[in-house]
């Protein structure tokens, strides 16, 4: 009796496929897991990371309004024999800013910045529409503040088409950047 044994053999281009299907599964699993980094655990570190180390009042802080910035007018200014465009700016929805936000809770101290001798939790900083400072440290310490508040450009200097303003909430580190408005018109944007 001749039996004849049947052996299967595996063919170069069979060996291939095999391994590269077990490369597929293999990197699955790493997917897997980097898909897992990415949704789950990454912005669960994040949200605790920005959360932890602060005051509850912070964490728990809801966003303000955006500043809508405006032209009040500009006056002729001198301070040293210098002659100044002094800029007055509002911020026209002001009335509707929580004092609580311009409020230092009690016991709390302001971090340290850049701006020596300034004590109120709120600063407005003055910028160019292409992000050069214009000028800086402006103390808020109430809402009506931010009714008028202004700012010095030496004459012979080029004056900016529009210019923002950013409200900086020392405490919190929240940032609020206003619209574009013309120092020179008026006109927003």
């Amino acid at each position: 009796m001749n039996r004849t044994t049947r052996v299967e053999r595996t063919e170069p281009r069979n060996l291939e496929t095999h391994f590269r299907t077990a490369r597929a599964k293999m990197r699955t699993i790493p997917l897997t897991l980097l898909t897992f980094m990415i949704f789950v655990a990454i912005p669960a570190t994040v949200a605790t990371a920005q959360t932890t180390g602060v005051a509850p009042e912070v964490a728990k802080q809801t966003p303000a309004l955006l500043p809508k910035l405006a032209l009040k007018g500009a006056v002729a200014e001198s301070k040293s024999g210098v002659q100044y465009h002094k800029v007055i700016l509002t911020i026209t929805n002001w009335e509707k800013y929580n004092t609580s936000m311009f409020a230092l809770p009690i016991g709390k101290a302001l971090p340290a910045t850049a701006c020596v001798g300034i004590k109120s939790r709120v600063m407005v900083v003055v910028f160019s529409e292409r992000g050069a400072l214009l000028s800086g440290c402006i103390p808020i310490a109430q809402p009506d503040d931010l009714s008028a508040f202004s700012f010095l450009i030496k004459k012979g200097s080029t004056v900016p088409q529009f210019i923002y303003a950013v409200m900086s909430d020392q405490y919190t580190g929240a940032v609020y950047r206003s619209n574009l408005v013309s120092p020179l018109t008026g006109a927003t944007k």
